[in-house]
C-alpha cells in the first residue's frame, strides 16, 4: 500500500498519515488491526521522525501479534535508551538474548546500558561475549574497549581499539578514546597523533581538541 511504498522509499513523514488512516479504518471495523509487519513499518515510520513512545508501543503489538523476535525486542531496547528509560531497555536487551543468544547488537547495546548504569562488570561480560561471537565485528571491540578503559584498564582496553580501527576506520570516537587511553598510560606523544585524526574527523569534538591542547603542553 501507499503507506510501505512511502517507508520502502524513505520518506517517512509521508508514510504515517497513511499508516494512521489504515489503523483508523480496521479499528473502525471491529477487525484486529491488520499484522505485525504493519506494526513493525509504522513503528519505523514513528522512530525515523523522533516519536519513540508511540514506536515503542507498537513493537510491542507486532511481538504481541508475531512472536518475540530478537530484532524487534533490540529496537525495544534501543528506543527506551533514546528516552533514557534504562531499565526497560535493559529488560528489552535481556529479553532479545534470551530469544537469540547469538544476536550480537543485543548484546552489544545491553553491554552500553550496563555501563551506563555502572554495572561494570555485567557489561564487560556481556561485550566480551559480543567479542567472542564475532571478532570482526568492530562495534563490539571498541565497546568492549571503552568499557575497559571506563574502569581505568587502559592497557587491556588498546588492542580492542586497535582491533576496532583497524576493522572500521571510520567509526566515530575510536580515535579520541585510544589516545585518551595512551594519555592516561603517559604516552603523550603516542595519543597526540590519534587526537588530530580524531580532530580531523570531527573538528568540534571539544573532547579531543581539549585533550590534544593537554597533551601539547
Amino acid at each position: 500500500n501507499l503507506a510501505m511504498a512511502y517507508q520502502r522509499a524513505g520518506e517517512p513523514a509521508k508514510a504515517i498519515p497513511h499508516f494512521e488512516a489504515v489503523f483508523r479504518k480496521s479499528q473502525q471495523a471491529g477487525q484486529q488491526a491488520v499484522d505485525a509487519a504493519f506494526y513493525e513499518a509504522y513503528a519505523r515510520a514513528l522512530a525515523a521522525v523522533a516519536r519513540p513512545t508511540e514506536a515503542i508501543d507498537l513493537l510491542h503489538a507486532a511481538v504481541d501479534r508475531g512472536g518475540a523476535r530478537a530484532d524487534l525486542l533490540d529496537e525495544i531496547g534501543s528506543l527506551h535508551a533514546q528516552l533514557a528509560n534504562w531499565e526497560d531497555a535493559r529488560t528489552a536487551f535481556e529479553h532479545a538474548i534470551a530469544v537469540d543468544g547469538s544476536f550480537i547488537p543485543a548484546r552489544i547495546h545491553l553491554g552500553i546500558v550496563l555501563r551506563q548504569q555502572q554495572a561494570y562488570d555485567a557489561a564487560l561480560a556481556s561485550l566480551l561475549a559480543a567479542v567472542n561471537l564475532d571478532p570482526a565485528n568492530a562495534l563490539a571491540q571498541f565497546e568492549y574497549g571503552r568499557t575497559l578503559a571506563t574502569v581505568r584498564q587502559d592497557e587491556s582496553a588498546m588492542p580492542h581499539f586497535e582491533a576496532a580501527l583497524k576493522l572500521d576506520p571510520t567509526l566515530p570516537a575510536v580515535q579520541n578514546e585510544l589516545a585518551m587511553a595512551l594519555q592516561r598510560l603517559g604516552r603523550q606523544q603516542e595519543a597526540i597523533p590519534w587526537f588530530q585524526q580524531a580532530i580531523e574527523r570531527e573538528p568540534n569534538n571539544i573532547s579531543a581538541l581539549t585533550n590534544l591542547g593537554l597533551a601539547l603542553t
